[in-house]
């Protein structure tokens, strides 16, 4: 059975023009809102210390976790825990109330509590929305036979609004059962207009009254990750916030990224709002300047990458390495060739999934022996078993970095990002630039620059680190030099850009539950939290002088700096989880100090993250793997089905695996023989010969012809007859498979891992070169 591979629209994303950053700045203009009354909305949300919500709850924790005793200091500890998010809540509404007339009811919850919950509570109100929409079937039904029979005994137009109101006083008097729902709408997020009610305080001023919220009111969500995203989409748990964005929320395009709000859209729709954070980190390129000068000479400005400075690492290796002590001599490079490799190709390897029971055990199919004919080969009565193997039923695409004989070069470290490479399907050996690299770093390998196994060293003339923007602003800053805490001067230089994973895009989100509805006023919180430092502060870090404090001092250069300092563990979030990090005080365990200033450099590095080219994409063929659901009795007539689906290719869901794995034994042999070369000129004969020949790869220039590899058994030993290695021939237009491609029409059997993933980039607007293209145009144009 194929699953539905799930489009992540991320169109504008590709064009890069939007930078991933957040404005701070600004007043703040009205939004485009309807008058529906006071109200009370909750908010799901995660904290980093357990907090009961209610008494309820609170009578749980008692009876579950302090034994019943409430002198218990857990217990007591607790109630403080308790007592202080409850003032955290009465501060965030009290601004709320002041700005938009919305009392906002907190819900607390670790992490792995809402994990275990949420899903649990949406089923529920799953359930609980079907029931709102009987509600309100049969109080229109009630309503409307009610106009029938009035206006047969007093006239046309003669059923007033007042009547109306009676009569569905009536039908919730008679039918208390719906009394519940009462105001409540099948439509997905559609306001209700609350009566405003008012009381006289004690000072004889009229105060605006704020409703309870109703039991298992559920408003505002927070979504954590891609599966659960997807699954709430899927569900129809959460409402398109589009239009809402458009108008209540329309300050969000100023504060949140562009390319953020664009990347967690599916199907088009924008379903939550991202929290703004900081994405990912740079890998660099240091290079000690000591050695550099003493060794190299002063063009330094000419280096782009490890390739660059071979004949520095020559002279470390000649010069450097004399000392007795071997904890004095210095490593050329301090890695290794696979990870040098990885800053200039992507591999492309699938990851195989096979076949299990019920139980999770591997299921083995076992394929017999057949004559010229298609017929069974028999023995003593007994069919002729040919092999047994495991079944692949799903493949997914891996992070890219083991060795394979396809793939991508990235070049430009600046172009990784999906739209400016072509991620591509092919022999890259066959690729004059892709053999320079490889035989280049080999040679590095063969003349001992990379760090050896157990090596003694303790310094390197070259590393490479992984490290935010504060590298990057020392060498724009310094003209490429970079100085350590330690007052170390380094070379750097950009190797990889931080690149926009899915915890970055789906990890910290919110979401306005289906069965609210009070939409409008969810959105308002949302911008809120997003655009307003004093509300994210209160959110982030609690009650100002209660819980934390901001504190103004002047550093030894006379420059006056603003940070916030806690005064307490009593109320404890994550700045991830809470809404928009750029307009928030840097969180003190970040570092010591930190300003608001600190997110200017993360709002630079941002600017800089690319977009992975399979971000969102899921190569699935995965098939139902439940055995009863299968309509499967026993795991042998499901290893059976196999096995006859394997045998006469029909039927059978997933990628043309014989063919696919015989490629992946292949790059496996031929690396294995590149391992045993010893030098440049070995390397290159044996390149020449074996693998651009044709006899492996020539024949990939066409991906329906025939290529000739060396022939492995399942562990991918090769083959051999009389001391030979016997070869085979791999179909190339036969590596097919049955994944869908996300788009409603376009259905993709038959078709290559790479044809599969191509037309997943065509669908979701993304094409190599279309950046380039669209410049070229515009350069047209103003001629």
């Amino acid at each position: 059975m194929k699953k539905r591979v799930l489009c992540l629209f991320l169109g504008v994303v590709m064009l890069l023009s939007m930078a991933l950053t957040a404005c701070s700045g600004g007043e703040e203009a009205a939004a485009d809102v309807d008058d529906v009354g006071a109200q009370t909305i909750t908010m799901r949300i995660v904290s980093d210390k357990k907090v009961c919500n209610n008494d309820d709850e609170l009578a749980k924790y008692l009876a579950d976790e302090c034994g019943g005793d409430k002198d218990s200091a857990k217990y007591k500890d607790m109630l403080k825990t308790m007592a202080a998010y409850e003032a955290v809540e009465a501060e965030f509404s009290k601004l709320t109330k002041s700005k938009y007339k919305i009392n906002v009811d907190l819900m607390f919850y670790t992490a792995e509590e809402y994990e275990n919950t949420i899903s649990a509570v949406m089923d529920e109100y799953a359930l609980e929305s079907k029931n709102v929409e009987r509600a309100e079937k049969a109080l229109k039904k009630y309503v409307s036979d009610y106009r029938e029979y009035w206006e047969s005994k007093n006239g046309k137009d003669t059923f007033t609004p007042d009547i109306e109101a009676l009569v569905v006083d009536d039908f919730y008097a008679r039918f208390p059962e719906y009394s519940k729902y009462k105001g409540q709408s099948s439509e997905d997020g559609e306001n209700v207009k609350f009566e405003e009610q008012y009381k006289e305080n004690e000072d004889g001023i009229q105060e605006l009254v704020y409703p309870e919220a109703e039991k298992n009111q559920l408003d505002i969500i927070y979504i954590s990750g891609l599966d659960m995203y997807k699954e709430f989409v899927n569900n129809e748990w959460i409402i398109n916030l589009d239009g809402l964005i458009d108008t209540t929320g329309k300050k969000l395009k100023t504060y949140i990224a562009g390319s953020l709000l664009a990347g967690v859209k599916m199907d088009g729709a924008t379903y939550a709002i991202p929290n703004n954070v900081m994405i990912g980190k740079y890998t660099y390129m240091l290079v000690d300047r000591e050695l550099y000068d003493k060794w190299y000479g002063p063009d330094y400005m000419n280096v782009e990458d490890v390739l660059d400075i071979g004949n520095f690492l020559n002279d470390i290796v000649n010069n450097e390495n004399e000392s007795e002590d071997p904890k004095e001599n210095i490593i050329p490079i301090d890695a290794d060739f696979d990870q040098c490799i990885s800053y200039f190709v992507r591999y492309w390897n699938l990851d195989q999934h096979f076949a299990t029971d019920k139980d999770g055990k591997l299921l083995e199919a076992v394929t017999y022996k057949r004559d010229k004919e298609g017929d069974i080969v028999y023995k003593d009565g007994k069919p002729v078993v040919d092999k047994v193997l495991n079944i692949p039923v799903s493949y997914t695409v891996n992070n890219g970095n083991e060795f394979s004989l396809l793939g991508t070069l990235y070049g430009d470290p600046a172009k990784v990002g999906r739209g400016q490479i072509a991620f591509g399907f092919n022999p890259l050996f066959l690729d004059p630039e892709y053999r320079n690299i490889f035989v280049s770093l080999k040679d590095y390998e063969y003349r001992g620059y990379f760090k050896q196994e157990n090596d003694e060293r303790e310094k390197a003339a070259v590393t490479f680190v992984e490290e935010d923007y504060r590298i990057k602003k020392s060498i724009i800053e310094n003209d490429g030099v970079y100085t350590d805490e330690n007052g170390k001067e380094y070379y750097a230089y950009v190797v990889k850009n931080p690149e926009v994973d899915e915890t970055a895009l789906y990890g910290n989100m919110f979401a306005i539950s289906a069965n609210s509805v009070r939409s409008q006023a969810c959105m308002q919180i949302l911008t809120l939290i997003n655009t307003n430092a004093e509300a994210r502060n209160i959110l982030q870090y609690g009650v100002e002088g209660v819980n934390f404090q901001v504190v103004e001092e002047k550093t030894p250069d006379n420059q006056l700096i603003t940070y916030v300092e806690r005064l307490n563990e009593d109320y404890m979030m994550s700045i991830e989880r809470t809404g928009n990090c750029f307009i928030a005080y840097p969180d003190p365990k970040m570092g010591a100090k930190l300003t608001i200033a600190y997110w200017e450099n993360a709002a630079k590095q941002n600017n800089d993250a690319l977009i992975s080219p399979l971000l969102g994409f899921n190569f699935d063929t995965e098939i139902e793997l439940d055995v009863t659901l299968a309509g499967f009795e026993t795991d042998e007539e499901l290893i059976e089905y196999y096995a006859d689906c394997y045998e006469n290719k029909s039927g059978y869901p997933a990628l043309d695996f014989v063919q696919w794995n015989r490629m992946v034994n292949a790059s496996q042999c031929i690396l294995d023989d590149i391992n045993k070369c010893t030098s440049v000129e070995e390397l290159n004969a044996y390149l020449d010969e074996v693998v651009v020949s044709g006899s492996a790869l020539g024949a990939l220039e066409n991906n329906s012809s025939l290529a000739t590899l060396p022939q492995t058994d399942a562990e991918g030993n090769r083959f051999k007859e009389d001391g030979q290695p016997i070869t085979t021939n791999i179909n190339f237009g036969k590596l097919t498979s049955t994944a869908y491609d996300g788009s409603e029409t376009n259905d993709t059997d038959g078709e290559s891992p790479y044809t599969v993933y191509y037309n997943w980039m065509m669908g979701n607007g993304f094409y190599p070169g279309i950046v380039e293209d669209a410049e070229d145009e515009e350069a047209e144009d103003a001629e």
